[in-house]
């Protein structure tokens, strides 16, 4: 989970790259929080008919989820980050690397702020 916070206001574009560049397998998540997925966001998920079990008459109401009706959740998956699983004893020596990448992008967080600043914003542009 990416704490911006903690990071100084490096940017998670700059911080996953700073991790690749050190060599780890790390990027933004390919999914949608799974209340965005379309399952919930129409009442037609291909397996049930009529909506159930979202359409019925023990509920009280239709519910389709939206963006922002889970706020906490949507939070948290924009902090997320995705590394592989590491399951075998094997990986230690893995893990530990992928430890000293993290540990060598905080400690040079201060140069890694200074080139996100250094890039042009899109109101920079045309301005040559």
């Amino acid at each position: 989970m990416y704490q911006n916070e903690e990071m100084d206001g490096l940017g998670v574009d700059i911080y996953v790259r700073a991790l690749k560049a050190e060599g780890l397998e790390i990027k933004k998540p390919g999914s949608s929080p799974l209340h965005m997925l379309p399952l919930f966001q129409t009442l037609n998920d291909g397996i049930y008919q009529g909506g159930w079990p979202r359409r019925s008459p023990y509920a009280e109401r239709e519910i389709v989820y939206k963006n922002g009706d889970l706020p906490v959740s949507e939070a948290y998956y924009s902090k997320a980050l995705s590394l592989p699983t590491f399951t075998s004893p094997e990986d230690k020596k893995i893990i530990e690397q992928y430890s000293s990448a993290f540990r060598k992008v905080y400690e040079n967080r201060a140069e890694l702020i200074n080139y996100q600043n250094s890039l042009p914003t899109i109101s920079d542009w045309g301005k040559e």
